[in-house]
């Protein structure tokens, strides 16, 4: 698993597929999934048990994170950072010199669609700091509370992640007898096999930073509380826009791996969408899923 921008189709363009074919080592990957397929049974007791992931309550209803958009502005803003984020990465490939690596094109293409989407975030600051919070929204954790929140919850999603992907992994190889790479991103196959040059922390550093930026103020910024405003509630709303999360990285996904990538992004998006609704912060969110592409950056590296 390894989150992508909004933009990745462009960005994979210059992408060479025959230049990545580094794998996790078998022995690692085997201790990995089974190590998850014990964890993920006792994490879901333990959710079951606590109760921990409900979001806060008011006389028996779910109450609106503190988001101040009105329920049409998120998709128009959403869409708006879509086509400015492929502007940007038009932009940028139109700069790349021909004779450029593969990795010097992923970064230029990567920020130029980062600038580019996050151009259409600005209003929405300008938005929420003119607007009052809703009153019957729930009161946000502190920062340090928020803080220990995502660290939690990227506990918690980490083994489940694991988990149905190798799920995912099974039912795919049932239904085509085709084996699925166990690194299912472009970008990341890219990273293994590249050099540790300026280039590819520049890449790290779009993947790990500025893609989890962007990213959760799309969708759980924009889409998620677009929903609640509608009537949604809060698990609903997170399952819907953790689905279209994990259908939006589909073009970054080898055909091999979209059961078992597509299924583990879903339970992502869904825990980070959880997380929330439960913090009121959207930079728990930004923590969590960077320490996430962190995680399996640092991980695979590790093991090729």
């Amino acid at each position: 698993m390894f989150a992508a921008l909004p933009t990745s189709p462009m960005i994979l363009l210059a992408t060479d597929p025959a230049a990545a074919t580094t794998e996790v080592t078998e022995p690692a990957f085997e201790w990995m999934t089974v190590t998850a397929l014990v964890l993920a049974p006792l994490i879901l007791v333990f959710l079951a048990r606590s109760r921990g992931w409900r979001p806060p309550k008011r006389h028996g209803h779910f109450l609106p994170t503190p988001w101040r958009l009105s329920p049409m502005v998120g998709p128009i803003l959403f869409g708006v950072s879509m086509v400015l984020g492929g502007i940007g990465a038009s932009i940028g490939s139109s700069l790349i010199a021909g004779d450029a690596s593969v990795m010097t094109k992923n970064v230029v293409v990567m920020w130029g669609g980062l600038g580019g989407a996050l151009l259409a975030c600005v209003p929405a600051a300008v938005i929420w700091k003119d607007r009052p919070a809703p009153l019957n929204a729930a009161r946000p954790m502190g920062w340090a509370a928020g803080v220990l929140a995502a660290g939690l919850m990227l506990l918690i999603a980490i083994p489940l992640v694991q988990a149905v992907s190798a799920i995912g992994q099974f039912v795919q190889t049932w239904l085509s007898s085709e084996a699925p790479s166990n690194i299912a991103h472009q970008t990341l196959r890219l990273m293994i096999d590249s050099p540790r040059d300026l280039w590819w922390w520049l890449l790290a550093a779009g993947a790990v930073i500025g893609a989890p930026i962007l990213e959760e103020i799309l969708y759980r910024g924009f889409i998620q509380q677009s929903a609640r405003k509608v009537g949604m509630g809060p698990w609903s709303a997170s399952i819907i826009t953790g689905g279209l999360f994990a259908l939006m990285h589909l073009s970054a996904i080898p055909t091999e791996n979209r059961i078992s990538a597509l299924s583990g992004l879903a339970v992502l998006g869904v825990g980070l969408g959880l997380l929330r609704e439960r913090t009121g912060r959207l930079d728990a969110c930004i923590y969590a899923h960077a320490g996430f592409n962190l995680f399996n950056l640092a991980l695979a590296t590790a093991l090729t």
